[in-house]
């Protein structure tokens, strides 16, 4: 197990925030609640979800000052950085691509090294 770190607190509030919108978004969906336990170590994963056929589809880790999102088969990542002053953006930025991940957005382009995630907010290009 990670020893925690000088961050934990850091990493507590900004689950803390997020945690609503998910639970939002798999509303939104049609989705059953997950359980968002505090996750086992400084870096794993806080929760994931499966696709209609039981494959991977999000895994999240929200930790320090930083959000991870690992989508698809492939695991293409999306990540974002934040700084206290702009929780609102990160949770809008969350709702996003949680949304569109759920929502059928990632695109997989010839070759599957490389997609793109289309959101309300506009595309994002991805990388495995």
């Amino acid at each position: 197990m990670d020893e925690p770190s000088s961050s934990e607190p850091d990493s507590h509030r900004i689950r803390a925030a997020l945690a609503p919108v998910v639970t939002r978004v798999l509303r939104r969906h049609g989705r059953e609640p997950v359980k968002l336990a505090e996750p086992a170590g400084a870096s794993a994963p806080w929760f994931s979800l499966k696709d209609d056929a039981g494959a991977p589809l999000v895994l999240v880790a929200a930790h320090d000052h930083h959000v991870h999102f690992l989508l698809g088969r492939r695991g293409f990542v999306a990540s974002r950085h934040w700084v206290e002053a702009e929780i609102d953006a990160l949770a809008g930025w969350f709702e996003d691509v949680l949304d569109a991940a759920l929502g059928g957005g990632l695109e997989v382009h010839a070759g599957g090294t490389t997609a793109t995630l289309r959101t309300r907010s506009g595309a994002i290009p991805l990388s495995a």
